[in-house]
C-alpha cells in the first residue's frame, strides 16, 4: 500500500511539469488587436560598400499576420527582402491583419537608397544588359555620344550604352529597349527621340536625330537607274561611249564615237563647255531623292524620271535634270568631224538595266525629230 502511494506521488509530479508550456522563441497569435506604436517591426537597406543598396530587409516579431509592400514589391510574411529600382527615398508600408482577421494594423517607414546594388530582372532586361553596345549597370550618367542609331531601308537599328531606361520613338514606333530593332512603316524623314529614365527616377528626354527611309517599293527599271541600296555611281562603257547617232534608230553612237581625247579637245578649245574639263574620265551617281553628283569636277543638280514616256521599239523613257550630266554637252556633224552645240537638260532613255545606262537629245537645240535625226548618245556602265 505504501508503495502504491509512492507511485501516485511519482505521477503527479511528472504530470505536473508535463502540463507546463514548453519553454519557446517563438510568439502565440492571441485576439488583441495590436496598435501600429507597439509592433516590433523591422525595416533597412542592405548596406554595399558603405551605401545603402536597393534590397531591403524587412522583419515582423509581432503576433500578428504581415504584408509588407514598397512600390511594385510586395511579400506576405513577416521576414522579405524587397526590391526597388531606383534610387532616393522610398515609402515601405505594412499591414498587419489581427487574430480573428477583423481588424488591420498599419505604419509605414521612409528608407533611402544610395545605388543600385541589385538590379531588378526587369531593368536588366530593358537595359539589355550583356549584349553588345549595352550598359553593365544602373545610374544617373548619360552620355549622347554612346548612343548610336542605323537604319537599313526601313529597319532602325538602335543602342543606348549609358546606364539609363530608353523609351526610343520614331515614325510612331517605339521600343523600350536599350539594344533594339524597329520596323518603320513607310518612306519617310522621322525625327527619332529617346526618354531616358535614370536610377533616381528622373527622367530625360532628348532628340537625337533624323531617320530617312528611302522609297524602296519601286519599279526594276528604276531600281536599275538609282541602285538596289537608293545610290549608284555610273562611269563610261568600255567603248564607243560618247557619240552619234539616229533617232528611233540606233541603240548608240553609231555614227561618230569620239575618243577620250577627242572630248578633251572640246573642252579645252570650246571655252563653253570648258567646265567639263576631266569628265570624260569621270563618273555620275544618282540617289533615290533626287539628286545626282559629276566627278570629278562636283557639278550636282537634280533629275526626275517617266517611265512612261516611250518611243516606242526604241527609248524605255524620259529623264529630265537641272543640271549638266556627266560630259553633258550634246555634239553635232560639221564638216568630216564634230563639235559641241548645247547643254541638253531633257534625254530620251534609250536602254536601261542593271548593267547599261544609254541616253540620248538631239544633235542640236530645237531640231526636229524625225527618224534618223541625228542623236548625241551618252552610254554608262555601273562602277565598280
Amino acid at each position: 500500500m505504501k508503495n502504491f502511494c509512492k507511485y501516485i506521488s511519482i505521477i503527479a509530479v511528472m504530470g505536473a511539469f508535463a502540463s507546463c508550456d514548453p519553454i519557446t522563441d517563438t510568439y502565440t497569435i492571441d485576439d488583441s488587436t495590436i496598435p501600429a506604436d507597439e509592433l516590433q517591426l523591422s525595416v533597412a537597406p542592405k548596406v554595399v560598400d558603405g551605401k545603402n543598396g536597393n534590397i531591403i530587409v524587412v522583419e515582423n516579431n509581432s503576433p500578428i499576420l504581415s504584408e509588407w509592400s514598397v512600390g511594385e514589391s510586395v511579400a506576405r510574411k513577416a521576414y522579405a527582402e524587397l526590391s526597388v529600382s531606383f534610387t532616393g527615398q522610398h515609402t515601405v508600408n505594412f499591414r498587419g491583419l489581427n487574430s480573428g482577421g477583423k481588424a488591420f494594423t498599419e505604419t509605414s517607414f521612409t528608407v533611402k537608397v544610395d545605388t543600385i546594388s541589385t538590379i531588378p530582372a526587369n531593368i536588366a532586361t530593358r537595359l539589355c544588359i550583356g549584349q553588345e553596345g549595352a550598359p553593365t549597370y544602373f545610374g544617373t550618367t548619360i552620355d549622347l555620344g554612346k548612343i548610336e542609331f542605323s537604319n537599313e531601308e526601313d529597319l532602325l537599328t538602335v543602342k543606348n550604352g549609358n546606364p539609363v531606361l530608353t523609351v526610343w520613338s520614331c515614325g510612331g514606333v517605339t521600343s523600350d529597349k536599350n539594344v533594339a530593332q524597329m520596323r518603320l512603316t513607310g518612306a519617310g524623314e522621322f525625327p527619332l527621340s529617346a526618354t531616358f529614365t535614370l536610377a533616381n527616377g528622373e527622367q530625360v528626354t532628348e532628340e537625337l536625330g533624323t531617320v530617312i527611309v528611302k522609297d524602296f517599293n519601286l519599279p526594276q527599271i528604276v531600281l536599275d537607274l538609282i541602285g538596289e541600296d537608293g545610290e549608284k555611281t555610273w562611269t563610261w562603257a568600255d567603248q564607243s561611249f560618247f557619240g552619234l547617232g539616229g533617232y528611233e534608230a540606233d541603240p548608240g553612237p553609231a555614227w561618230f564615237a569620239a575618243s577620250v581625247e577627242i572630248m578633251d579637245m572640246f573642252t579645252l578649245y570650246m571655252p563653253t563647255i570648258n567646265h567639263l574639263t576631266g569628265e570624260s574620265t569621270g563618273s555620275m551617281t544618282l540617289d533615290i531623292d533626287g539628286n545626282f553628283s559629276v566627278a570629278p569636277t562636283g557639278r550636282t543638280g537634280t533629275f526626275t524620271y517617266d517611265f512612261d514616256d516611250i518611243v516606242p521599239n526604241w527609248s524605255v523613257g524620259k529623264l529630265k535634270v537641272t543640271a549638266p550630266i556627266l560630259y553633258g554637252t550634246a555634239i553635232a556633224l560639221v564638216g568630216e568631224g564634230a563639235a559641241p552645240t548645247y547643254l541638253p537638260t531633257e534625254f530620251f532613255i534609250v536602254k536601261c538595266d542593271a548593267n547599261n545606262l544609254v541616253l540620248a537629245a538631239p544633235a542640236e537645240e530645237g531640231q526636229a525629230l524625225y527618224p534618223w535625226a541625228a542623236c548625241t548618245f551618252w552610254c554608262f556602265k555601273p562602277k565598280p
